[in-house]
């Protein structure tokens, strides 16, 4: 059984636990904002504590909120909301490059912004990602407002709603 751990609203413990989870550990974020970015370097599941009233990763607006980079690492998130990233290039709030594997369920990607090259809710460089049952809301890139997908990347999505973003999300971004 792997580990699971709850983590208090605010960015430092999440950060913290970030750092120091072992591998296929299970993070349950606490009600309120968990103010990042945050990085992520073994396999790990984030989710809300209390499902009635999702924990916030929230981001400052500069910098990926979320990047996920490396071949073999998986992340799972499910039942949270992600606010508020913003990058110069790509993935305001999430970057997913080099070999990381990404599932997404009920999760809301909202206000990120991207306007380098464009993902501003979720950029997929290769790499691959599932979303099921997910909302990409207010989001902005130069390409591909909500999400863009490039270089070998794969996404499967299912059940998604895509609500108000600055750029289509389509074959080329």
């Amino acid at each position: 059984m792997q580990p699971s751990m709850t983590i208090p609203a605010g960015g430092g413990p999440l950060r913290a636990a970030l750092a120091a989870a072992p591998p296929g550990a299970t993070l349950r974020l606490s009600p309120g904002d968990h103010v990042g970015p945050f990085v992520v370097m073994a396999d790990v599941t984030l989710c809300s504590r209390d499902l009635a009233n999702p924990a916030v990763l929230r981001g400052g607006g500069e910098g990926s909120l979320l990047p996920i980079d490396g071949k073999g690492v998986t992340v799972t998130i499910h039942d949270l909301v992600l606010s508020g990233g913003g990058d110069t290039n790509a993935g305001g709030l999430i970057r997913i490059a080099n070999g990381a594997i990404l599932s997404l369920e009920r999760v809301t990607l909202r206000e990120g912004s991207a306007n380098g090259y464009g993902g501003g809710g979720l950029f997929i460089r290769r790499g691959e990602v599932s979303l099921v049952d997910c909302t990409i809301e207010r989001c902005s890139g130069r390409s591909g407002g909500g999400l863009l997908v490039a270089n070998d990347a794969t996404l499967d999505a299912k059940g998604c709603v895509f609500v108000a973003n600055s750029k289509p999300c389509d074959a080329d971004g």
